[in-house]
């Protein structure tokens, strides 16, 4: 299974690697929860592209008193399938501190790399 999805993937590589290039550019500093929106305009940019339909729901921003950014929050649904036969996309914003140095534009790079000895 996984030379499958090495060979069917190989063809993409050039685009995964741009598209996660530009999604990696997005300063999404968090607290305070920073370009959301141009984040999820990116996402769904790329949904539309490759055909997928999706759903946006826009989370309330904070009240004033919090820390947070003012802007909206965002939960982005996509699917791909029905019934038995479906596929659920699923993530999250994960975030590393400036301070660690990690350069994901490394070939190779990975959160291991970045993470802080223990």
């Amino acid at each position: 299974m996984e030379q499958m999805l090495r060979a069917a993937l190989a063809g993409y590589e050039e685009d995964l690697v741009a598209f996660t290039k530009a999604l990696i550019a997005i300063p999404t500093e968090n607290p305070p929860g920073l370009a959301y929106h141009a984040c999820v305009d990116l996402l769904t940019q790329k949904l539309a592209e490759i055909g997928l339909d999706y759903t946006l729901l826009e989370v309330p921003a904070p009240t004033a008193s919090s820390s947070r950014s003012a802007d909206p929050g965002y939960c982005l649904l996509s699917s791909y399938g029905t019934g038995e036969d479906i596929l659920y996309f699923h993530g999250h914003w994960f975030l590393l501190s400036i301070s660690l140095n990690f350069s994901p534009m490394s070939k190779g790079a990975t959160y291991l790399d970045a993470a802080p000895p223990i």
